[in-house]
Formats: C-alpha cells, structure tokens, sequence
C-alpha cells in the first residue's frame, strides 16, 4: 500500500529534526550567490582571469564575464578537447 502523504507515515524525531534543518538551510540560502543557468549539463569550467569558459553536453562552449555575468561568446561548432 502507498501512502498519498507523509503525514500518514511514522516518523522519529530524528526524521524531524532534519527536515526542519533542511527547511531552515533552504530558507537561509535560497537568495545566496548568483547561480549561472546552464541550457545543459556542464562538461567542463575554465576560469580565465575575469572570464570563465563553460563547455556543456549539448556541444555548446560559452564565455561568461565573471564580473557582470552576460553572455559574451558562443562560438558555433566548438569543440572541447
């Protein structure tokens, strides 16, 4: 039988305890940093001075300015060696 919710299930204390650590983690760091959005999974980073080189899964390489954080090359066709 599967339960619909987790309010039905037992739980310790311990399973508890976590999810509120987890759900006070999540509330603290949820506006941290400024993640970088990535059209597929990241193959490889190569951080070049102010600049940094994504290369991805879906045969894209792209140069980010670490500073202000646009889009600055796509070079077509690239390759990652």
């Amino acid at each position: 039988m599967q339960a619909e919710s987790s309010a039905n299930l037992f739980r310790t204390d311990a399973d508890l305890d976590r999810d509120a650590a987890r759900a006070a983690k999540h509330a603290r760091s949820k506006d941290a940093g400024a993640p970088i959005t990535l059209a597929s999974k990241p193959l490889a980073l190569l951080v070049d001075g102010d600049d940094a080189w994504l290369a991805e899964s879906g045969f894209v390489v792209r140069r980010l300015d670490l500073r202000v954080r646009p889009l600055l090359l796509r070079p077509p066709g690239c390759q990652v060696l």
